[in-house]
């Protein structure tokens, strides 16, 4: 396929899974299930931090082939806490993770209704920059009773297609298998 991006190392079935289960994790603090000290049982303490008077991440670097973020938004209330914004997981260097699309319906997400479960970036990129086989899927968690937030995600894949030409809807991607970036954050009501 022309114009796609170029996935050139797969990742083990071992790191795969252990991405999957970083997912699985990560999806848990996100919505409030676990807190920051049962997060850091699971990932350890961060590898790298970065502070700014109202933001702190944590970063992790899995394998040398992905970077975990964990995004915080201080809160007004107490200036010393900082509550949950975000997790991501990118995988670097041309890494993919061998996560098929399906796996995220058996976890507790629900797809976004079409025609919004689906984005191709390609025709939004006025720069032309960004390759035809990128699809975005879009999800959302469910959160308990009585939270202020919301929490979506998208799930970014090296899709192949049944045809290079269209149409450029879900019934067109043959195979998204090739993760290569996921996204959860909080959306907070007022």
């Amino acid at each position: 396929m022309s114009n796609s991006i170029n996935i050139s190392k797969k990742m083990n079935e071992n790191e795969s899974e252990k991405i999957f289960s970083a997912i699985e994790i990560g999806l848990k603090w996100i919505r409030g299930d676990i807190n920051l000290d049962q997060l850091k049982g699971e990932f350890g303490e961060p590898e790298y931090e970065s502070k700014n008077p109202t933001m702190l991440d944590y970063f992790y670097f899995p394998f040398k082939k992905a970077m975990i973020d964990l995004t915080f938004y201080e809160t007004d209330a107490d200036p010393a806490k900082f509550i949950p914004k975000s997790f991501s997981i990118k995988l670097t260097g041309g890494y993919y993770s061998n996560i098929s699309l399906e796996k995220f319906d058996n976890i507790g997400l629900t797809r976004i209704r079409d025609p919004d479960f689906v984005h191709f970036p390609h025709f939004l990129d006025s720069s032309g920059s960004t390759p035809l086989n990128i699809v975005n899927f879009s999800y959302q968690l469910a959160v308990p009773e009585g939270v202020r937030y919301d929490v979506l995600i998208g799930a970014e894949y090296a899709a192949e297609f049944n045809s290079e030409t269209g149409p450029w809807d879900f019934y067109n991607i043959k195979k998204a298998e090739n993760l290569i970036e996921f996204n959860a954050f909080r959306r907070y009501r007022e």
